[in-house]
């Protein structure tokens, strides 16, 4: 692409005021911004006279190439005449080679006729203070190369490095304006920034196409090294394109760690990402969004400590940024500084949302007091609390505008001091008195932890609600008497109760040990309750079971009392047509039995069938009282028995809990002492059934 041609349109936006020559060189398709940007700036300043060489020498109206264009013309006489020739003209520059003799006799007729020996002494002396005077920086890339290794390939071109000079102003400017030709020196303050004479071009070094060095002013490289972020550290640069302060903070960090660069401009982000991918960061993330429009509470952010904001300013301080030809009158109006310092301020105050960000470094490229010491101040008074000020580079000299509290912690560059584009920059820290206060705490987290204490007031509640109504419940069961004949073991105990319902008050029970109530009685008792399940014997907790199932363990000495008793039916030889009726348990207030266990019992009653086909069953069940609690038997007892005992007889019938007892305590050997006795009873449940059925 020819650099003449992409020069002249800029140079045609600018005079029309379409932009600013940085944001319009940035739009172009040109590839090498910081020569295109560089041509139209000094085609500007000496506008005026290389316009009287073009007319000296006619070349409008000799050479057809230029179309009659004016500003295309000034960029190709001012790389002939001031520049280091003419590059990347394609067939323009025979319009040079054609008219070069004539060019250059009107040049030092110019000259001459002035009594001076260049151009630039030609220029009026608003524009000679330091345009043109400023040294050449140049960082060096870290992440291609080390400062090093840089200056020996330097010092291998032929170059001459000079002493690094004090860090006081004085001692920096002589060192500066006693370089000469092939000499530089390395920056005091900061490590990776070398210096050289003015106007030294290094667009064609190698050093600079292969990504080892970058074209950056002394000023803007501050920001990276205040902000300081340590390797694997996740950082933001909210206004990042075209990129240059980003690729800088990479470079200190060696690629380790995330860099999220937001800019709004597509075509600057486009920048960016070439620049990117020429100095080689890999840790950078793009993203084409408005910084004011991102969620602090994002969970992409949640771990972003370092924040870079250098949001749009005035621009005053750059040096060759020539605003009396190209920027309107209103351009530093108080109108226009307000808008930019409100604007400022804004986006302060929204990187400062961002929950766990640590250190803010704000910078611009302005003069005036309203976008720098003001937007500070007050930020001060908002973040006062959560965020102070602090004094970087103590050793710079140059700092704030005296008249502010703060004025002492900022830095300032200008080029009477500092040599460089007017530039400001403070650096914000969290307060760490109390991390927890001054931390804010994302939403989704609060609304967890208020979940989290709800969840747990409704479990301590409900635990002790499921205790309370055990400890109140009534145990009291009506049966018939039943006697238990101890076989062989002085620990089995035998319960047998009186006939009838007795309930008793709650106040009576509410007096009874808590150990006598809730312990389990021995024997072959197998529970599951509905509501109430003791899982490990210490703990209640509140369960759906399936049924209440009870084998009494001692169901050999049944009695025929009362008119209840077991019915033989001998006359029937087949009993397809049986009915076994089982009367369920009537449960109390608190519990009551569900369908779930009406079919566990059906299924029961089936196996009962199928194995005892000669045998008349009849079961009998008595009614519980309104707080009948039954106790529960591990499961594994249950299966020990049934496979040991299948040809038994199972008669289901509910067996009531002593008043001094209730089923809530099993220790580990009643396991085995149960299995024991009821071996015994089944073996002399079986002679009783079989002598009554032989007197039958």
């Amino acid at each position: 692409m020819n650099l003449y041609i992409e020069g002249s349109k800029v140079l045609h936006k600018v005079l029309e005021k379409h932009g600013s020559v940085k944001n319009l060189a940035y739009s172009s398709q040109y590839e090498n911004k910081p020569q295109l940007i560089g041509l139209v700036c000094e085609t500007l300043k000496y506008g005026a006279l290389l316009q009287q060489l073009v007319d000296r020498t006619k070349l409008l109206t000799k050479e057809h190439l230029l179309k009659g264009d004016n500003l295309l013309a000034q960029t190709l006489v001012h790389d002939f005449v001031v520049g280091r020739g003419i590059n990347h003209a394609g067939r323009l520059k025979q319009v040079i080679t054609r008219n070069r003799a004539a060019l250059t006799k009107k040049y030092e007729s110019m000259l001459a006729d002035a009594g001076v020996t260049s151009l630039e002494q030609l220029l009026p002396q608003n524009e000679t203070s330091f345009a043109g005077t400023l040294p050449r920086y140049v960082r060096v890339n870290l992440l291609k190369s080390s400062v090093s290794d840089v200056i020996s390939t330097l010092e291998s071109e032929g170059w001459e490095r000079s002493v690094t000079p004090a860090k006081d102003i004085q001692g920096f400017q002589d060192a500066v304006s006693n370089l000469q030709d092939y000499h530089f020196l390395q920056d005091p303050h900061l490590h990776d920034v070398l210096v050289f004479p003015p106007r030294t071009d290094f667009h064609e070094n190698e050093l600079l196409t292969s990504g080892k060095i970058v074209l950056q002013d002394r000023a803007s490289c501050f920001p990276a090294h205040i902000l300081s972020p340590p390797e694997g550290a996740t950082i933001f640069d909210c206004c990042a394109a075209p990129g240059n302060k980003t690729s800088h903070v990479a470079s200190l960090i060696n690629n380790k760690g995330t860099v999220f660069a937001l800019d709004k401009d597509g075509r600057r982000m486009a920048t960016l990402q070439r620049l990117m991918r020429n100095v080689g960061v890999t840790c950078v993330i793009p993203n084409c969004q408005d910084f004011l429009k991102v969620n602090p509470q994002d969970a992409r952010y949640k771990d972003v400590e370092y924040m870079l904001v250098d949001p749009s300013c005035s621009g005053s301080g750059i040096v060759s940024r020539m605003n009396e030809i190209i920027d309107d009158p209103s351009t530093s109006s108080s109108q226009r500084l307000d808008t930019l310092s409100n604007f400022q301020v804004t986006m302060l105050k929204h990187a400062m949302k961002f929950p766990n960000v640590k250190r803010v470094v704000y910078s611009t490229c302005s003069i005036h007091a309203e976008e720098n010491e003001e937007v500070i101040s007050e930020l001060e008074t908002i973040v006062e609390g959560q965020f102070k000020v602090c004094k970087v580079f103590p050793d710079w000299p140059d700092r704030g505008l005296p008249g502010y509290d703060s004025s002492d912690c900022f830095l300032r560059m200008s080029p009477e001091n500092s040599l460089s584009n007017g530039f400001f920059v403070a650096c914000f820290e969290r307060v760490e008195t109390n991390p927890d206060v001054n931390r804010t705490v994302p939403k989704h987290a609060k609304k967890k932890k208020k979940m989290r204490e709800k969840d747990e007031s409704e479990i301590s509640s409900e635990q002790e609600t499921c205790s309370n109504d055990i400890e109140t419940t009534d145990t009291t069961v009506v049966s018939k008497k039943k006697k238990c004949k101890k076989s062989n073991d002085s620990d089995e105990e035998t319960f047998i109760e009186e006939n009838g319902t007795k309930k008793r008050k709650h106040g009576e029970k509410e007096s009874e040990p808590e150990s006598k109530r809730k312990r389990k009685k021995h024997g072959m008792n197998l529970v599951e309750n509905p509501d109430c399940v003791d899982t490990d014997g210490n703990d209640d907790v509140c369960a759906n079971g399936d049924l209440s199932l009870n084998v009494d363990a001692c169901d050999e000495n049944i009695e025929e009392e009362n008119g209840v008793s077991v019915k033989k039916h001998k006359k029937k030889k087949k009993h397809k047509n049986r009915d076994l009726e089982m009367k369920s348990c009537s449960l109390g207030n608190h519990f009551e039995a569900g369908e779930t266990g009406e079919e566990d019992k059906s299924n029961v009653i089936k196996k009962h069938k199928k194995k005892h086909k000669n045998r008349d069953l009849e079961m009998s069940t008595c009614s519980v009282d309104d707080h009948c609690v039954a106790a529960d038997i591990e499961e594994k007892v249950v299966k020990k028995h049934k496979k040991k005992h299948k040809h038994r007889d199972l008669e289901m019938n509910t067996c009531s809990v002593d008043d001094n007892f209730e089923a809530a305590e099993i220790e580990d050997h009643s396991n085995v002492e149960t299995t024991e006795t009821s071996e015994e009873h089944v073996s002399h449940h079986k002679k009783k059934r079989k002598h009554k059925h032989n007197k039958d």
